[in-house]
């Protein structure tokens, strides 16, 4: 497992879009990733292999979409808490 900074580092390369950051996803087997609306990341997202499952003022989650279908989340009663 990479240490602290590695981590960081290369969560830093993914939400950027600096080189190698787009494997990200894949190399942690991610389903869903959470990421705000204004970095690099969201518009990537966005344009393939992903699709929203769930839009707010100021993040996103994106779900892996297997043959088209966005698995729901579960949503809380309580908006200050999530899921």
């Amino acid at each position: 497992m990479p240490s602290g900074s590695a981590r960081t580092s290369r969560h830093l390369r993914f939400f950027f879009d600096a080189p190698g950051g787009a494997a990200l996803p894949e190399a942690l087997a991610a389903d869903y990733l959470w990421t705000p609306k204004a970095l690099p990341a969201a518009q990537r997202l966005g344009s393939g292999g992903w699709a929203v499952a769930f839009e707010g003022a100021r993040s996103v989650v994106f779900a892996r979409t297997p043959a088209g279908s966005v698995p729901a989340l579960p949503l809380s009663a309580d908006p200050g808490c999530f899921p």
